[in-house]
């Protein structure tokens, strides 16, 4: 499991409610993502992103690919490929 820090511990309690409301129990709630574009060195998704999935209670992945409009096919195939949620 990602680790956020102390800002995503208060969220805990919260989080419980939301995998209530989806049907999702902690135990099945793995997932894998992606942000996807050119240029992203400027992004603080992958920090957002951890952070609630761990808030969530998820187990999962957050992935920063820099990826060129030129490769955006590739990259998609990529995704398909290697089991991404999103």
């Amino acid at each position: 499991m990602v680790s956020g820090g102390p800002a995503c511990d208060s969220q805990s309690k919260e989080s419980s409610h939301v995998l209530k409301a989806i049907n999702l129990s902690v135990e099945d709630a793995k997932i894998k993502l992606a942000l996807i574009g050119y240029p992203l060195s400027h992004s603080y998704s992958k920090i957002i992103h951890e952070c609630a999935i761990e808030t969530l209670g998820y187990e999962g992945s957050y992935d920063i690919l820099e990826t060129k409009p030129e490769d955006l096919i590739d990259r998609i195939k990529f995704l398909k490929v290697n089991n991404y949620d999103g």
